[in-house]
């Protein structure tokens, strides 16, 4: 393997080592309701000027419980591992004795779990070794599981990696964080926050020198005081096929929740901290066993009437509009399907792409974001992009996120702060301070919006274009309208849909370019009631079509009443499409695909491909030509287990005549 410049590395080095690149109390009261401009000017005395992490023994909180709490450091050389501790700070009568993992030369770790304490209490405490003693921290343990009174805040920090110790991105985001958490709530971090999560790539190789001086080492601004909870990335990976060195740094082998432990619980696993239920999946083992961990525990935190919350944490994303493709398809697929059959789950956090997105999954009421930190620089222009309706914000900058629970008021609230931009140059790069970007919410127990109609006008026939009208929106709650979704279909069952447009009020998509990078709603002057339907773009023939609005704690109203209408006068012989006789094969099955209203060129193609993959990119699973307008091919039968999608391609080219229809394979039972 050639040797790798950490400090040079760019993007698209990245996107050769990933498998992409490979494969081709107390918030004040005001903060919900001030405007941005207000929110971000509110504490101007923030001194922003890089101090880096103090200096002496910084340990590492981890693993947090009711009863006890790890402790973890480094040293070069030292043998003894010793923890000093009380309920204050002038009294820390009680040690124990831990154990020291001699890693490698100058590479000894240090760690000891903290066990018999009390929830919700104080502890003061002092790590040393026969050299060295840290400064007197503090940490408070969490409340009994199942609390569900005060306030509970996490901050989310995604890709470390960079180690550069000219730029110490990553240290530079932490160091913000803290202080912008402490003048948000005029206190020390500890009082205001009560966990850490991070979301893969701790290190850009799964060395030791990566582990010590890049996650341990920048963390040190928050780890002595605040526990911290990570997941696996891909670059954790790298060097570490087996991850022996992540096993041996985090201490996650004991942790459940709702009565269900991982059966690989150092890789992914569960855990409930006061009524929250926390997930951290592996989308590098997307794998069967995984997969039914995921069912078994979505189905246990749904009976277990102490968890009234549950989000879900997996490195690589929902969906991505920059880097198109690079995503988790087990989660998309499979994963987010099971988790989200209990309404207790309301939020997916990824990472992987160094930048920041927030979306809403298209039927469920969970919103999806990626907190990529400050890794490798990433934006507009550097790949292939693509404009998806379940994504409403795509913002290419270094930011971190604050999520509150008010466990009394059953609602969440996440803000996003954005502390700099790739695009700007070393002197200007760092100089948000803070900023937000992005707000959202979601509160339990609220009404769904009121059921919509359409307004068009019965009418036998309509020439195209024709404009679809859905009437105001309406709720019985505070919330506002957040996207309208139409539907058109050639049957009433809305079987054969051939439009399904979800239009969002924000739609965060590019930015103006130089020299501010100021990202652009791309919808800003759009109708969100109305849709319409392009000339020629339909055959003269019956149609259905339908509308629902969405509010801003994610929820749909029910379907209208179907409108139908007749077109005429189109110049469009028959709709283009592909279809399948069931979206579920077993190995070895023939698959059939069914073809209607093909443009019969000598060299139009149908083709499978793994969902995810991008068509010219990445290559075919199976295909045929096919030079008739409508008829039936027979795809190759030997597609491993996993999920496809079949489409009909122009004349010997990428360019997609008809939509992706999606299907899985499946293990023979």
């Amino acid at each position: 393997m050639n040797k790798i410049n950490h400090s040079e590395i760019n993007r698209s080095e990245f996107l050769r080592l990933t498998s992409l690149g490979t494969a081709a109390a107390f918030l004040p009261t005001s903060w919900a309701t001030a405007s941005l401009q207000q929110q971000n000017n509110a504490r101007p005395d923030i001194d922003y000027r890089f101090e880096g992490t103090p200096k002496g023994l910084r340990p590492y909180l981890q693993s947090p419980r009711p009863n006890s709490m790890w402790v973890s450091w480094w040293s070069d050389s030292d043998e003894k591992t010793i923890v000093e501790f009380g309920e204050s700070k002038d009294k820390l009568d009680n040690r124990v004795e831990g154990r020291v993992d001699k890693a490698a030369k100058n590479y000894h770790y240090h760690f000891v779990q903290l066990t018999g304490l009390q929830p919700k209490t104080w502890y003061y405490y002092r790590a040393k070794t026969e050299n060295m003693t840290s400064e007197v921290f503090r940490f408070r343990t969490p409340e009994k599981l199942g609390s569900a009174s005060g306030k509970y805040r996490v901050v989310v920090i995604g890709d470390n990696q960079v180690i550069d110790p000219k730029q110490r991105r990553y240290e530079r985001l932490v160091e913000r964080a803290k202080k912008k958490v402490e003048d948000l709530y005029r206190v020390p971090i500890e009082e205001a926050i009560d966990l850490v999560v991070m979301v893969g790539d701790q290190v850009d190789v799964g060395t030791l020198e990566h582990y010590r001086h890049l996650h341990f080492k920048y963390c040190g601004w928050i780890s002595p005081s605040v526990p911290i909870m990570t997941s696996i990335g891909n670059h954790e990976t790298y060097k570490d096929a087996g991850l022996a060195n992540y096993k041996r740094f985090f201490f996650y082998d004991k942790l459940s929740c709702a009565g269900v432990k991982s059966p690989h619980p150092e890789i992914y696993n569960a855990y409930q901290l006061a009524n929250i239920a926390f997930v951290h999946t592996s989308s590098e083992h997307g794998n069967d066993r995984q997969t039914q961990w995921v069912k078994k525990l979505s189905e246990a935190v749904q009976k277990d009437k102490t968890i009234d919350w549950m989000i879900s944490i997996c490195h690589r994303p929902y969906q991505a509009e920059q880097y198109i493709g690079d995503i988790s398809t087990w989660l998309r697929n499979t994963a987010m399907e099971i988790l989200s059959q209990t309404e207790k789950h309301v939020l997916n956090i990824g990472g992987h792409h160094h930048l920041y997105a927030r979306g809403q999954t298209r039927d469920w009421p969970v919103y999806h974001i990626i907190s990529g930190g400050s890794s490798w620089d990433q934006a507009w222009g550097m790949s292939r992009e693509q404009d998806y309706d379940d994504v409403q914000k795509t913002i290419s900058n270094w930011a971190w996120q604050l999520v509150e629970f008010d466990l009394d008021e059953r609602t969440m609230d996440v803000r996003c702060f954005a502390e700099a931009n790739p695009k700007f140059d070393n002197k200007r790069k760092w100089s948000y301070n803070s900023r937000q970007i992005d707000q959202f919410h979601r509160k339990r127990g609220l009404s769904k919006p009121k059921r919509p109609k359409l307004k068009n006008k019965a009418s036998e026939t309509v020439s195209l274009p024709y404009r679809l009208r859905s009437t105001p929106f309406e709720t019985t709650t505070q919330e506002k309208l957040s996207s309208t979704q139409f539907q058109l279909s050639a049957d009433k069952e809305f079987k054969k849909v051939v439009f399904d447009k979800i239009i969002n009020a924000e739609n965060i998509y590019g930015d103006t370019g130089t020299p501010d990078y100021v990202p652009k709603n791309i919808n800003s002057k759009v109708d969100l009631l109305e849709f319409e339907i392009p000339k020629d773009s339909l055959p003269n023939k019956a149609f259905f079509a339908r509308v629902r609005h969405r509010d801003t704690n994610v929820l749909w109203s029910e379907w209208s009443d179907i409108f139908s209408f007749q077109v005429s006068g189109s110049t469009n012989t028959g709709i283009t499409s592909v279809r399948l006789k069931k979206d579920s094969f077993t190995v070895g099955e023939d698959i059939e695909v069914i073809f209607e209203n093909a443009p019969s060129n000598p060299q139009d193609w149908i083709g499978i491909y793994r969902d995810g993959n991008t068509p010219g990119k990445q290559s075919s699973q199976s295909w045929k030509y096919v030079d008739q307008r409508n008829g039936t091919v027979t795809l190759d039968k030997n597609l491993p287990a996993g999920h496809y999608f079949v489409c009909l391609f122009a004349n010997n080219g990428y360019s997609e005549l008809t939509k992706r229809i999606r299907f899985k394979v499946v293990k023979k039972k």
